[in-house]
């Protein structure tokens, strides 16, 4: 890596055996690795160092997100899933609704240009690179990103944190009210610097521990126990929304 090269880990997020895109930015991380009866053939774990492992089954992917945070030191830090990237093709169409599905790996990285040369000019070039927006009215029917979650969800949870953001953190708060809009980005899923993913990072996981500590969820479903990851995917779409308005900030 040369001295203009800055540091880019992509945590690719795993709790199966799964086959990742070549691709030195790309790293495999298990995730519930603490949890997790076989260890896989991943580069990362995330139950080492400074890690919150053991929560993956209400926390997700942010378990990834954690570890990243606490363990690795990069100039930029993303996150995709085992079966969900972000495409860098370049003539990719602005089709609305989710993104494409594919048969295989192979097939995959013929289409959304998994070139590295082109993805790290892409990272460098920008603070943060998120998905295409996805509309709650085309994939599930739903008015809004709130209504979505009222319907899916208990959604005296996410309000919980909604308070608690505008209290404790009004700048990122200003932005709640793009919830009620059909239009975000969903999956936890991004690429960005350093200086953001802390800030990030220090947000995200304040506001959950403070959900965490006034809820008790030791009754929810397996399905809703994974409550803390749901409420990240909002609050990650907050995020974007007020790291858009800011002139200074190159987002892709």
């Amino acid at each position: 890596m040369s001295k203009q090269e800055k540091k880019i880990e992509i945590l690719v997020v795993a709790h199966k055996p799964v086959e990742v895109a070549k691709n030195s930015l790309l790293k495999s991380i298990q995730v519930g690795a603490s949890l997790a009866s076989k260890k896989l053939d991943t580069d990362y774990f995330d139950n080492t160092g400074d890690n919150i492992s053991d929560l993956n089954r209400s926390y997700c992917e942010l378990t990834a997100i954690y570890w990243a945070w606490k363990n690795l030191d990069a100039d930029y830090y993303g996150l995709f899933h085992y079966r969900r990237y972000l495409s860098f093709a370049i003539d990719q169409d602005e089709d609305p609704r989710a993104g494409r599905a594919y048969a295989d790996l192979q097939t995959a990285e013929a289409k959304i240009n998994l070139d590295e040369a082109y993805m790290r000019k892409l990272i460098q070039q920008n603070d943060l690179i998120v998905p295409r927006l996805d509309d709650t009215t085309n994939t599930t029917n739903d008015k809004s990103i709130y209504a979505q979650y009222e319907r899916e969800h208990y959604i005296k949870d996410l309000d919980l944190c909604l308070s608690y953001m505008e209290e404790k953190y009004p700048e990122i708060a200003k932005f709640n009210d793009t919830l009620n809009d059909s239009k975000g980005y969903f999956c936890n899923m991004f690429i960005m610097n350093k200086e953001l993913f802390n800030e990030y990072c220090t947000f995200m996981f304040d506001t959950l521990a403070y959900f965490d500590e006034n809820t008790d969820i030791s009754q929810y479903n397996v399905q809703q126990h994974r409550v803390d990851g749901f409420i990240a995917e909002r609050l990650t779409n907050i995020f974007i929304h007020y790291v858009n308005s800011q002139a200074d900030r190159k987002v892709k």
